[in-house]
């Protein structure tokens, strides 16, 4: 089916445009920055993200949505999905495997930096568990909830629908996973390992995100992926003395081929059914020109 919104410039009425996505994209960033900084002086790091991604990205985030064109709701994704597409979802949960292997193939090449002493762990056995019990539920509820669902909102619900119908879809996805990278990799620029690590992951992870937005219509599948996929991390990290996996929750050695090969067939499976699924994703209706003021005052 032949859409001129997948042509550049294909819709002179689409909020935000591809510039004015960056621009948010800032804004939102820095006002992050600027809540996050004095909490994270004061040693709650996790708290400052949370605090941080609600005022930055999650204010900037509806107050744009506010300008995006009727229906709005079906633009942004802000609607349920066919049943069938939680198999869809499934297939590419396992690529949390080969997540961890990009940061195990990071370390060969600029090798891994020690992890800083946790201060925590100093004092009181029962406080310290307490502390750490405590840091385990704040790390949950950001990376499985929090984050889920304000950068999906932001970035494939505010960001991808605008730069689609302005650029086409695949545009639409680049700048919405390119943005995505980039506010993921920037905390991380101090360190060439980290930023190896957190840009392609975040690559990885915005365009599988930007894809399942697209053919499901919806930001759900987006959300419950990400937070899948953070929650077999966390959930690895805190039980691998019961389950250790060398370079998954060890830092030591690769990713077995008996957990990669498997889910890159899963994956890969996931990628041709969503390449499938693309070819009869249905346009939405053109954007409608925004109010005339002066219709305001003749009324």
């Amino acid at each position: 089916m032949n859409d001129e919104r997948a042509k550049p410039g294909g819709d002179p009425y689409a909020f935000p445009t591809a510039g004015l996505s960056g621009v948010l994209t800032l804004v939102a960033f820095v006002l992050m920055l600027f809540v996050l900084a004095p909490l994270l002086t004061m040693g709650h790091a996790v708290l400052g993200h949370s605090a941080g991604m609600v005022v930055g990205f999650g204010l900037v985030g509806t107050l744009a949505a506010r300008r995006v064109p009727a229906p709005a709701e079906l633009r942004m994704g802000l609607r349920g999905f066919p049943v069938r597409l939680l198999g869809l979802l499934l297939l590419l949960v396992p690529v949390v495997f080969w997540l961890s292997e990009l940061d195990n193939l990071a370390a060969d090449a600029l090798g891994r930096p020690e992890p800083p002493e946790d201060a925590a762990g100093n004092g009181d056995q029962d406080a310290v568990l307490s502390v750490a019990a405590l840091r385990t539920i704040e790390m949950g509820l950001f990376f499985v909830l929090l984050r889920p669902v304000i950068e999906e909102f932001f970035f494939r619900g505010v960001i991808q629908q605008g730069a689609t119908a302005q650029l086409g879809a695949r545009s639409g996805i680049l700048l919405s996973t390119l943005l995505f990278m980039t506010v993921r990799s920037i905390p991380a620029a101090g360190s060439p390992y980290a930023i190896v690590v957190v840009t392609s992951q975040a690559l990885v992870e915005g365009l599988l995100l930007g894809g399942l937005r697209h053919v499901s219509g919806s930001l759900l599948p987006g959300i419950l992926l990400q937070g899948l996929v953070n929650g077999i991390g966390l959930l690895a990290l805190l039980f691998a003395a019961e389950v250790p996996i060398a370079g998954f929750n060890l830092q030591e050695g690769h990713m077995s081929a008996v957990f990669l090969l498997p889910s890159a067939l899963c994956v890969g499976v996931g990628l041709v059914w969503m390449r499938r699924l693309a070819a009869d994703v249905e346009p939405l209706p053109p954007c409608p020109p925004p109010p005339d003021p002066d219709d305001d005052f003749e009324s």
